[in-house]
């Protein structure tokens, strides 16, 4: 099942206009602790704004205020958000990628299940979109990667430094989890976002800390 961020990430996604704080709760069906847990933690990696200003709803003789959140920035209604391409290849705070790239694919077996995911590259090497297929896996869990690969890749592009995006992920617990096989340096992790975190990790920070076996020599 999709976290609360990622399910946040996703109506907000969805949304052309700003939505109020109260609304994501009762459309997420989650408690409301969790889900302005959740914000705040999109807010501290620069992925979501918030605007508080009155509601249409007035109450004792004045409006009341209320968050409202996109992904804009803050203050700043989505449709008003420059959307124009800059020379720099950005979109509204976001790296665009090239329509041609380089991606690295690899396949690994997690707790006995099949396990492909695929790295998109910018042009300078670094990771920018990740895509993840999950074999003979049933709707909720194919769902749950779906939504994890979709946050992991908006973080990047939205200039999150890798070590906290990636960080997100690493030593999360889901099904399947166990061992690894076919992957040169993990032997087993807690989750598949916990494999891919990882093995991101150490072929793009140099995290070796990270490795379950060491480097062979001259590598």
């Amino acid at each position: 099942m999709a976290s609360v961020a990622q399910r946040v990430l996703l109506r907000l996604d969805r949304s052309a206009v700003p939505v109020r704080t109260s609304v994501l709760v009762a459309q997420l069906a989650a408690p409301r602790s969790q889900v302005w847990e959740a914000l705040r933690r999109l807010e501290r990696l620069g992925m979501v704004g918030r605007d508080t200003r009155p509601a249409e709803v007035r109450r004792f003789g004045g409006a009341k205020r209320e968050t409202f959140w996109s992904r804009a920035r803050p203050g700043q209604a989505r449709g008003e958000a420059v959307v124009a391409a800059s020379e720099n290849g950005r979109v509204a705070g976001r790296e665009l990628l090239p329509a041609r790239r380089r991606c690295v694919t690899q396949t690994v077996r997690i707790g006995g299940q099949t396990v492909h995911y695929s790295v998109g590259l910018y042009p300078d090497g670094r990771p920018a979109e990740v895509f993840i297929d999950i074999a003979k896996a049933g709707a909720a869990l194919r769902a749950w990667a779906s939504d994890a690969a979709k946050l992991l890749s908006v973080a990047l592009q939205h200039g999150t430094p890798q070590e906290t995006a990636l960080g997100l992920f690493i030593g999360s617990r889901s099904d399947p989890h166990g061992a690894v096989t076919g992957h040169a340096r993990i032997s087993k992790c807690t989750s598949v976002m916990d494999c891919i975190g990882r093995s991101l990790a150490i072929e793009f920070l140099n995290r070796q800390d990270l490795a379950d076996v060491p480097a062979p020599e001259g590598a």
